[in-house]
């Protein structure tokens, strides 16, 4: 009996210790804004949003940054190029714990249904992960070229203080979401439990995975590298132009805003 105790006490304790290994692994998404930091990059606070190169954007400390549209839509279609290259994040990055609230921000959700007040938090898994640039000297030329061109709607847009081009940014191609309800039991998902959750739009590419959880099959821009000032202004630029994660980390910093939470 002794020894069958001292064996199920070791069982309880090689339990624990596995549990808490995994949990180790589980960034907060301020956790994963650090990291993202580091390596250069700066976490936008609706990822939801079409953040990818050639963006314009606005980027305030009391909005932080904004689509407003793309800039195809202001010069002749083609001529710019979108590259990419690899950007792989660190092992630790892989899984993210994201509130439930941060989860509607990632991700644009078409009608909330009254199942989704069951979600504690969703896990964030990330896989594949590149950087997506334009050339920023190309952009340039071409904005300078073109600009005199430009209808009213493009030139209102270009004529404020705060638009930016977009021309790094970090997208993930590979990502899925499992949640987990109000009791930390994973919610495993089937398209009937779906529907009781939230409606994702009839545009959005989605798939269950066997374990039940959630993968979107759309690009999700998580950060920037850069973002180019440009306005009809200050053709050309005269002095100085704060740059775009200062004014991000300010926000960020006034609006007490954390990445994922």
């Amino acid at each position: 009996m002794n020894a069958l105790k001292r064996a199920l006490q070791f069982a309880m304790v090689a339990l624990v210790a596995s549990c808490a290994g995994t949990i180790g692994t589980l960034m907060s998404g301020g956790d994963l804004a650090k990291e993202l930091q580091k390596r250069g990059w700066t976490p936008v606070d609706f990822p939801r949003e079409i953040l990818g190169p050639g963006s314009i954007v606005s980027i305030t400390d009391t909005e932080g940054i904004r689509f407003r549209g793309r800039v195809e839509s202001c010069l002749p279609r083609g001529l710019l190029k979108v590259e990419r290259k690899a950007a792989a994040l660190p092992s630790e990055t892989k899984n993210t714990n994201l509130g439930a609230q941060a989860f509607l921000k990632f991700n644009k959700i078409a009608k909330l249904h009254p199942g989704f007040n069951e979600i504690r938090r969703v896990v964030l898994t990330i896989g594949t992960t590149e950087e997506v640039f334009v050339e920023e000297i190309l952009l340039t030329r071409l904005f300078m070229e073109h600009a005199k061109n430009f209808d009213q709607v493009c030139r209102n847009y270009f004529l404020q203080p705060s638009i930016h081009i977009i021309t790094s940014a970090l997208q993930v191609n590979d990502y899925s979401y499992t949640f987990y309800q109000k009791s930390d039991i994973t919610l495993e998902l089937s398209l009937e439990r779906l529907k009781n959750l939230f409606d994702l739009g009839a545009d959005v590419k989605y798939e269950i995975l066997r374990d039940g959880s959630l993968k979107i099959k759309e690009p999700l821009f998580i950060a920037f590298r850069t973002a180019q000032y440009f306005s009809l202004t200050e053709m050309p630029r005269v002095g100085p132009v704060e740059g775009a994660a200062s004014i991000m980390e300010r926000y960020y910093r006034l609006s007490g805003a954390r990445f994922g939470e």
